[in-house]
């Protein structure tokens, strides 16, 4: 009979405690899912933020409303004029928007001075020479600043010096606080860099004095950031940073094609169908130098002869994306990485603690006996809700709520895993019993103890009169037991072959003779010594089968003969005697052990294969019985 998986509180389920413990169930499951998220957030940053910048890219967001409507703008100015009225009304819309998405509510991820808000304050600071930067955001968008001689020049300004920077994807997460994480500043300017290239690439030439300096700016930052050392806290990038240095040499290097020459067929065959770069690049670029690589592709030359297009359109597909997911992550006072959970996960202790004393409440009134200490060990599946410690053993608090809410029933979950860890114990248990007891066989019979059970004994004590008496009183032993079955069942039994043996060695007997084959010639008798045979065949068998039983039986109702049983005795003795010493003269004693050696180890193995074989029968018998309901007809 198994324990049931029951809830200390409230056996019979009313609606309203039922409803209770599912509401009690979904607080717990959402604690314990939010404890995944955070235990697996490191790992799966960098998902999170290829998700976070799909979601940027949206046109709803408030930087895109914005520069929709700088754009509008431009089509206002250019179908009303300079001086009209949908222009200073687009204008004061304008100015609005800026205070709110640059000081009030800005929807920028970094907001520190590595940020690309403080870079959009400088730019606008030194364009309009104010240092207020609400002051200066309210002059740039002013009727007066935006006046018939210089407003395209106005608005190139902001489309080259301003709009990436708006569209720049910091590569910060909100739960980043939490994790004490920030954006590897020495990569995110990197990549402002980058995004500002691509701007000024769109609106001028490649040759020009502006762009060979910010090609230059970056050749130089891709070999810090290559050739820096990543410390305990910037080393969880190095694998980004391997991965991104291997795209960048298979995009300049493979552009040759004696680059596969020295790889043997198979090797050729992987690269060719991009899965070598995929396993193991280093087989083909461990001796290419990534600082070239990056130094190649930041070149004039590269970009005028591959298209800048294209192979910012490559930097932007494999290699922006890596670097996006570097960050730098604080340590703690003890040494450790900084972890703000305890921050979120309080409030929940407190939830619980709240909860854990209202069940204690709840228990106690409807079991007045228990004691408090009583009434905590029943809550015992509490503790991994109030120990922060305990973070990842909070499933085992979640999935008991969520049983006792039968939410699902997991009562069958439960009573087929205890069936498996009882047959693993057994199996074990079983296994060590059954080796240890033939091995102490084993051990007895190479100890030469079969033949010392076979030894007749020293001497035999004279059976007296009384002896016998005293023993024809008792009940019969096992010996007489074995005598009745022999007599009483097997020779019976055992008739026809007995008879079928002995006809055959009888009937070769008399045809070897000289006098069978004498009248054998003669007419009308030659059958006759065979019929003389069956006849003396038949007296045999019966008198060997039958005759023990009825005399068995007949001495049943008479007077014990104690002559005869002292005979039967001496006879029983004389002929185990004769057997030992018999036995002792030939060697099947050795032959005996040996077989019986081999027959144990045999034992053994099968013993475990047979256990094996059992419980996958049971454990088979047991989930067919769990997917089989009665039906409601029967």
């Amino acid at each position: 009979m198994t324990t049931k998986f029951e809830p200390p509180i409230s056996t019979q389920r009313t609606g309203l405690s039922l409803l209770v413990a599912r509401i009690l169930a979904l607080i717990v499951t959402a604690n314990f899912c939010l404890v995944v998220f955070d235990l697996s957030y490191i790992k799966l940053r960098r998902f999170y933020l290829q998700w976070s910048q799909h979601q940027a890219q949206s046109e709803n967001t408030p930087k895109n409303q914005y520069l929709q409507q700088v754009d509008q703008l431009e089509k206002t100015i250019n179908q009303f004029g300079i001086e009209s009225k949908e222009v200073k009304l687009a204008l004061k819309n304008i100015r609005e928007s800026s205070l709110q998405i640059f000081i009030e509510n800005p929807p920028f991820r970094v907001l520190n001075s590595y940020g690309t808000l403080v870079e959009i304050q400088k730019r606008f600071q030194n364009h309009v020479k104010i240092n207020n930067f609400q002051q200066a955001l309210e002059t740039f968008w002013s009727p007066d600043f935006f006046n018939q001689k210089q407003w395209q020049k106005e608005l190139i300004f902001f489309n080259q010096n301003i709009r990436f920077l708006i569209l720049f994807n910091e590569p910060s997460l909100t739960y980043d606080i939490i994790k004490g994480i920030e954006p590897d500043r020495m990569t995110q300017s990197y990549l402002v860099k980058v995004s500002e290239l691509k701007v000024y690439l769109k609106y001028n030439e490649l040759n020009t004095p502006k762009a060979e300096t910010l090609l230059k700016d970056l050749r130089e930052s891709s070999a810090k950031i290559i050739d820096r050392t990543y410390f305990l806290q910037l080393e969880h990038n190095l694998g980004p940073l391997t991965e991104a240095k291997y795209r960048m040499i298979n995009h300049i290097y493979s552009r040759d094609p004696r680059v596969t020459t020295r790889l043997t067929p198979t090797l050729k065959f992987l690269y060719k169908i991009n899965l070598l770069n995929f396993l193991a690049p280093e087989l083909i670029w461990a001796d290419r130098s990534s600082r070239q690589a990056f130094y190649v592709f930041w070149s004039v030359e590269n970009l005028e002869k591959q298209g800048w297009e294209k192979e910012l359109k490559f930097f932007e597909n494999d290699i922006q994306s890596l670097m996006e997911s570097f960050y730098f992550r604080q340590l703690s006072l003890n040494g450790q990485f900084v972890n703000r959970f305890w921050l979120i996960d309080l409030p929940w202790i407190s939830l619980f603690f709240l909860i854990f004393l209202m069940e204690i409440y709840v228990l106690r009134s409807r079991q007045p006996q228990l004691t408090l200490r009583e009434a905590i060990l029943k809550l015992w599946y509490y503790v991994f809700l109030l120990i922060p410690k305990l973070l990842f053993l909070r499933f085992i608090s979640a999935i008991y709520h969520l049983n006792r809410a039968n939410f699902p029933s997991l009562q069958p979950t439960i009573d087929y895993l205890k069936l498996k860890i009882i047959y693993s114990f057994a199996q074990e248990l079983v296994q060590v019993l059954v080796n240890q007891g033939v091995d102490k066989i084993k051990d007895f019979v190479k100890q030469g103890s079969l033949k010392k059970l076979v030894n007749p004994p020293s001497s035999y004590q004279s059976i007296s009169l009384e002896d016998i008496e005293l023993e024809s009183q008792s009940p019969p032993g096992i010996s007489n037991q074995i005598v009745e079955i022999t007599i009483a069942k097997v020779l019976p039994t055992i008739r026809p072959e007995l008879e079928a043996y002995l006809h055959y060695q009888v009937t070769n007997s008399i045809q070897q003779s000289a006098i069978y084959k004498g009248l054998n010639k003669i007419p009308l008798i030659g059958n006759f010594p065979q019929q003389v045979a069956d006849s003396f065949v038949k007296k045999i068998a019966i008198t060997i089968s039958e005759s023990p039983k009825k005399s068995l039986e007949a001495g049943k109702n008479k007077p014990p003969d104690f002559i005869a049983i002292q005979l039967q005795k001496r006879l029983t003795r004389q002929f185990v005697d004769t057997l030992r010493i018999e036995l002792q003269k030939e060697q099947i004693f050795d032959d005996a052990e040996l077989i019986l050696v081999k027959w144990l180890e045999g034992l053994k193995s099968n013993q475990v294969k047979d256990l094996e074989a059992k419980q996958i029968i049971k454990t088979v018998n047991i989930e067919d019985n769990k997917q089989i309901s009665p039906s409601p007809d029967s």
